[in-house]
């Protein structure tokens, strides 16, 4: 059934061109007040549209603008790009006001801006010559865990493209550079922190180079193995002392802390080489000592694991050329003795054809020359020859020595192209016979005394006798005169 009207108005429009106005209504008012209605259109006593003398449209209901189904009190549906627009001699407004109060404004002037208000107070400003104050936090949202809630552009040519927020995993925060492909910086859930990685493994995970510096001071990083505060800790060091341009590493700790042992674990220790092949290669001119003033021992100690007895344990290597364990020239050993702490020092040469031991210092403190089992202070195995080449040399065996002014002692010396053989003594010391023994096996011995038990000396005797006691007890003397 098709609407009935109850007021129909039907007329035919001028098609020639001309203006004119459809429906026209005049009132002439001189003295009604401003809330009279000029149009007013009830429904059971419910008015749906009305028009004032002042200009107030009210209308009960949604209003639809290039819409016939409005959805809302105000529906604007624009077939272009002509919306709506607000215009105003001075300040344009948009007022959102709900019930129980707190308006919100939304507030353009040209002249300074774009201003969003709530409760008369300022919360966005977009300032006219670019740039924007946010008072209070931002809060973004996305539906992609690979888009960023926040898009910050540089338009500018060679700018680049930032995300800011949850730009790689699911509950992750960092920053993202899309025009370079780079996440310069991510939080994931578990806490950790990347820096050049998306995938951290611990509280900070730096892929990268990381510098520490200041254009004026030297820079330090310490690394905290106990931290009460500041007067008590325990921590490793990095840094520069600033007075002797020295790079210093190492433990230090204050208050109730203790200063820790450095290991180096893993790997061989280059000073002056990129490239040791042995746990601690120094290339170049070296110092190796212990340096202090304070009274007592000071020591450097090398350690080995327990070893075989008589095997060395470790050497000090001295070499010819860089690492090369066929070029060793000279060595000091140290060897292990028996079951406990007792060791051995071997000093080793090398004659062209390999290490050779040429000298050993045994636990006893023996030494042996030419032997590795010295059963001796002095133990030689070869000829031993005291010369110079210029002055006659002399060997001195003490009996007894107090300082160079009390002794007893044999000697063995040149003196005007004769080979003394003799004692001496000086001071408190006493010359002593000097007996010569001749072993002879087994079936006997003979002996030489050279001294008091011979004969008395008389004008007409010889000046000393020499006394020979034979291999079966009888004595004879053998004169020496002067």
């Amino acid at each position: 059934m098709a609407n009935t009207y109850i007021y129909d108005i039907l007329d035919t429009w001028n098609d020639g061109g001309t203006s004119f106005d459809g429906i026209k209504l005049t009132v002439t008012d001189t003295a009604s007040a401003a809330s009279s209605y000029l149009i007013r259109l009830i429904k059971d006593s419910n008015t749906l549209l009305s028009l004032k003398k002042d200009g107030t449209l009210f209308a009960n209901g949604n209003v639809g603008i290039g819409t016939s189904t409005p959805s809302y009190k105000l529906d604007i549906l624009a077939a272009d790009q002509n919306g709506v627009a607000i215009r105003s001699a001075g300040t344009a407004r948009l007022l959102f006001d709900p019930a129980g109060g707190g308006a919100a404004v939304i507030d353009n002037n040209d002249a300074t801006g774009f201003y969003f208000q709530q409760g008369g107070s300022n919360k966005v400003v977009m300032y006219g010559t670019g740039g924007m104050d946010v008072y209070g936090q931002i809060g973004a949202t996305t539906d992609s865990a690979s888009t960023a809630a926040l898009r910050i552009t540089n338009s500018t040519t060679g700018g680049h493209t930032w995300y800011v927020g949850n730009v790689w995993g699911a509950g992750d925060f960092g920053l993202r550079n899309i025009s370079a492909g780079i996440y310069p910086f991510l939080v994931n859930s578990s806490g950790y922190v990347g820096i050049g990685t998306i995938n951290p493994t611990t509280v900070l995970d730096v892929a990268g180079t990381v510098s520490i510096k200041n254009s004026t001071t030297a820079q330090k990083l310490h690394l905290y193995n106990t931290y009460t505060d500041g007067s008590n800790y325990e921590r490793g060091v990095l840094d520069w002392t600033t007075t002797s341009n020295v790079l210093r590493i190492g433990t230090e700790a204050a208050g109730t802390g203790t200063v820790r042992n450095i290991a180096l674990v893993g790997g061989n220790v280059g000073i002056g080489t990129t490239s040791p092949v042995a746990k601690l290669q120094v290339a170049g001119d070296s110092v190796f000592g212990v340096a202090g003033t304070d009274a007592g021992e000071k020591s450097i100690t090398l350690r080995a694991d327990s070893g075989s007895s008589n095997v060395d344990l470790f050497s000090i290597n001295f070499q010819r050329s860089n690492y090369d364990p066929t070029g060793t020239a000279a060595s000091i050993a140290f060897a292990r003795e028996g079951g406990g702490s007792e060791g051995a020092i071997a000093f080793k040469t090398n004659p062209g054809s390999g290490n050779t031991e040429r000298v050993r210092i045994t636990s006893s403190g023996n030494v042996g020359i030419g032997t590795t089992t010295p059963i001796s202070l002095l133990d030689v195995a070869g000829t031993v020859s005291i010369k110079n080449s210029t002055t006659a040399q002399t060997l001195n065996v003490y009996n007894t020595y107090t300082d160079a002014s009390n002794y007893e002692r044999a000697y063995l010396s040149w003196g005007s192209n004769i080979f003394d053989i003799g004692v001496q003594a000086a001071g408190t010391g006493t010359v002593r016979t000097m007996r010569l023994n001749r072993l002879k096996g087994t079936t006997g011995s003979g002996s030489a005394l050279l001294g008091s038990n011979c004969p008395a000396v008389t004008a007409s005797a010889p000046y000393s006798w020499i006394e020979v006691t034979t291999s079966d007890g009888s004595t004879a003397y053998i004169p020496a005169w002067k």
